[in-house]
């Protein structure tokens, strides 16, 4: 509880002073804040940040099934029980395939075409 009132004590100076920054330039500059001037931009950006956000999810994926694959190999030639290999080899799988499916599901609730492929060719993704 003291530390949860240490972080209040210390947030709250902190966000009046934003504040107070923030209303003199929004005074100096004559136009009042609106949230949507705040995600505009926001699509070009993640045309850029998504296709390496995927292509670093799928490589660790790859590299964990591979390392997986090679424990597993090496764990049955000395005929010891597998442990956590089988996890190794089925999250690395399930880090290539998840994203697709949320970028389909994510087409499917935004606007209606329910296919991925249409918003990895709107995000730049090629594959």
């Amino acid at each position: 509880m003291k530390r949860v009132k240490k972080v209040v004590k210390a947030v709250v100076p902190l966000a009046v002073i934003a504040l107070l920054a923030y209303s003199s330039t929004a005074s100096a500059a004559g136009s009042g804040f609106l949230v949507s001037n705040f995600f505009t931009g926001m699509k070009s950006e993640a045309k850029i940040i998504v296709p390496i956000g995927l292509l670093l999810i799928a490589a660790a994926g790859i590299f964990f099934a591979g390392w997986g694959i090679l424990s597993a190999i090496s764990t049955k030639k000395q005929q010891q029980p597998l442990t956590w290999q089988l996890f190794a080899i089925v999250g690395g799988a399930l880090a290539v395939v998840v994203p697709v499916i949320v970028l389909g599901f994510a087409g499917s609730t935004t606007n209606g075409e329910g296919d991925a492929e249409s918003q990895m060719s709107e995000l730049g993704i090629k594959y």
